[in-house]
């Protein structure tokens, strides 16, 4: 059986640097984020991390994940049904940043 602490965190953002590619999450019942890069992991704090949460305090505390105009209803719709589905969907369709 899947750890349902698990499920309850949403990747909302994809991040490209020059050492690799990082993902932040999002726990969708405390918004609690946390990021898989080293720095975060020693630190507990990234700048991609702060970017998502700096964003997310502009639009009332929910991060505004950008996804593209090819995105299907049925795919939106689809990716509310797991963590693993709503992770695909972001890496389909969803903006990645550089900063």
């Amino acid at each position: 059986m899947r750890n349902m602490k698990t499920e309850n965190w949403r990747t909302v953002q994809l991040f490209l640097s020059s050492s690799g590619v990082f993902e932040v999450e999002v726990d969708t019942d405390t918004r609690s984020i946390r990021c898989n890069c080293p720095n975060f992991e020693k630190r507990r704090t990234c700048a991609h991390e702060k970017f998502v949460d700096d964003s997310a305090k502009k639009n009332d505390g929910i991060y505004p994940v950008k996804i593209s105009p090819k995105a299907t209803e049925e795919e939106i719709i689809d990716a509310e049904e797991s963590s693993e589905a709503f992770r695909n969907f972001i890496v389909k369709h969803g903006k990645v940043e550089v900063i």
